[in-house]
């Protein structure tokens, strides 16, 4: 089945934890625009040792709060070296003053930028999870309860909620399998085609703490992302080769079936309940939630349930700035359920915890781009063949 994938909001997908771009070696900034150095020109530049060396003193005298307060491009001007002679040609659109921040880049291959298609399979094994673990009822959530109230250490390190929810999950409940039978095996995801270059842009993204009035916290960070209303394809892909005595289930006969319409139906239905839990969540802040936030919820919603009726078209969040429910199953536990959890979690920062206090409603915060309140992630995946 081929889709077509549109954003519904900007897009993050990390590069890698060395794929970022730096002020002092990699780009300057001119108007609206991040315009990319070149190394080659730039080494060439420095090939005397005197350049390199008034280079070095440049950044020492300008090193103010753990930081350079000046980049390559302040040290150019001052020495009245014409800019282009290090600029490669190639330029991203910046919206907002980066501030000689580092850029945080989107996954890329041979410079182009893309979301792989593990990104897209690992959110769609989410919401089956979710599915499967609904589907099994109060029964399995009561073992599953079980297994991590027991479970709070593992060796000498703590389990991060994150990763140790599914991970216990599948193993109570059939979802953790062996390479060679894992039903999701039959499900193929490519990576998508490639975004252009005007639909990518700098941009700064703040948390934004909902419990104080539409407060920003901290430093911005600062992404290149994929914008709101970029469109790409890819093709998913429903194999069958493995024999249905392998799953021991009948929930998994969709994919046997290669019965995508269900499929969909799976990943919007807990995108739906993810949506309608954070509204609630949000309404718990008392006023302080951006009203376009909460609009674009309420949209979405909609959107996710429209969808559903026809079998066509999934929503689904992807990278960087969903919040911890966006990610993993914990929606399918009720709040008395998730408070039990995160008391068997006691002092982990990441799971709510502050200065020895739990931390309510949770969580306090979202990843926001800097002009506009929406999270980032939401993207439409619809059928455009089969």
């Amino acid at each position: 089945m081929n889709v077509e994938i549109t954003l519904i909001t900007h897009v993050f997908i990390g590069g890698g934890g060395f794929s970022v771009l730096s002020p002092y070696v990699d780009f300057v900034v001119r108007g609206r625009y991040v315009e990319l150095v070149e190394r080659d020109k730039l080494l060439n530049l420095f090939s005397s040792p005197q350049w390199m060396d008034r280079y070095k003193s440049f950044l020492n005298q300008n090193w103010r709060n753990n930081r350079f307060s000046k980049t390559l491009q302040d040290f150019l001007r001052e020495n009245k070296i014409p800019v282009d002679k290090v600029l490669s040609g190639r330029k991203i659109a910046v919206e907002g003053d980066i501030k000689g921040r580092e850029v945080s880049l989107f996954s890329a291959s041979v410079g182009r930028s893309y979301i792989p298609g593990s990104t897209i399979k690992g959110s769609i094994r989410t919401a089956l999870c979710y599915a499967y673990i609904d589907r099994k009822g109060a029964d399995a959530k009561r073992r599953i309860m079980g297994n991590i109230l027991r479970v709070k250490t593992n060796g000498n390190k703590k389990f991060s909620p994150k990763s140790a929810f599914p991970t216990l999950v599948g193993n109570d409940v059939g979802l953790k399998f062996r390479a060679h039978d894992d039903p999701l095996k039959l499900l193929q995801v490519s990576d998508t085609t490639f975004f252009s270059e005007d639909e990518m842009i700098i941009l700064n993204a703040y948390v934004l703490r909902m419990n104080k009035p539409a407060e920003v916290e901290g430093t911005p960070v600062v992404y290149e992302v994929a914008r709101k209303g970029a469109k790409v394809r890819a093709r998913i892909k429903i194999a069958k080769a493995f024999a249905r005595g392998s799953f021991q289930d009948g929930f998994w006969d969709f994919l046997l079936r290669g019965d995508y319409c269900k499929l969909f139906r799976y990943i919007n239905a807990f995108s739906l309940d993810f949506v309608k839990c954070e509204r609630r969540r949000l309404l718990k802040f008392r006023g302080s939630v951006p009203s376009m936030l909460a609009k674009f919820y309420e949209k979405l919603e909609k959107k996710i349930e429209s969808g559903s009726k026809t079998g066509k078209v999934a929503y689904m969040m992807v990278g960087r700035g969903t919040t911890l429910f966006g990610k993993t199953v914990d929606n399918i536990f009720t709040e008395e359920e998730l408070q039990r959890l995160r008391e068997a979690f006691k002092g982990l920062r990441n799971f709510g915890w502050k200065n020895g206090k739990l931390v309510n409603p949770f969580p306090i915060t979202r990843l926001v781009p800097e002009t506009n309140p929406v999270p980032f992630g939401w993207i439409e995946v619809r059928a455009i063949g089969v």
